[in-house]
């Protein structure tokens, strides 16, 4: 008589428990990947939703203390994808451009 192995609750728990670590790793290594690398500032935008007419942006360096402030008169920005991108290179250039300053100022 032959013998037919029937696989068991067990089993199909087993393999429901590996496939869900498994994702569970899959996803955790690729929210580490879209995570923002580290910047040495940030930025603050301020507007009211009421009256669309100006918008403050503040910069920051990485102690929280502010670097600028730039105010569009006439202006609402709304924070897409693009415009983040922007500001992070904004603030990127302003930061390397202070450093050249200062180690120029250093040099004199």
């Amino acid at each position: 008589m032959k013998k037919t192995f029937v696989f068991g609750a067990t089993f199909g728990k087993k393999i429901a428990l590996s496939a869900a670590f498994i994702a569970l790793v899959s996803f955790s290594n690729l929210a580490e990947a879209s995570q923002p690398k580290q910047t040495k500032g940030y930025w603050v935008v301020e507007s009211n939703l009421n009256q669309k007419d100006k918008t403050i942006i503040r910069f920051y360096n990485q102690d929280n203390e502010f670097l600028q402030e730039q105010i569009l008169e006439g202006k609402h920005l709304e924070l897409d994808a693009n415009t983040v991108k922007i500001l992070n290179q904004s603030l990127e250039l302003y930061l390397k451009s202070q450093a050249k300053l200062k180690n120029l100022s250093e040099k004199a």
